[in-house]
């Protein structure tokens, strides 16, 4: 319970900051040119961004990336990166 009250203090300012690291990382992805595709709900671009903007305070901090080259391509990012998070399932 300490840990869970101790963290709620700072939960606000972290969500804020998580969404806007998310949304500059997503800008920047949707230009570069070995990516394909970027789902962000901030993007325009999303197809589900008006709902997501009527509905939600803010777009959230996940994203999704679609590279040009498939799964190869993204074995060998996720090989080269040196702090990887992969989630293959997020329930």
């Amino acid at each position: 319970a300490y840990l869970v009250r101790r963290g709620l203090k700072t939960h606000g300012i972290r969500i804020e900051k998580a969404q806007e690291k998310a949304e500059r990382l997503a800008v920047y992805l949707e230009k570069h040119p070995k990516v394909e595709k970027v789902l962000y709900q901030g993007l325009d671009s999303h197809p589900q961004h008006a709902l997501a903007t009527e509905q939600m305070e803010g777009p959230g901090s996940m994203l999704s990336i679609f590279l040009k080259g498939g799964f190869e391509a993204g074995v060998q990012l996720m090989n080269r990166l040196k702090l990887p998070l992969l989630a293959v399932s997020l329930c």
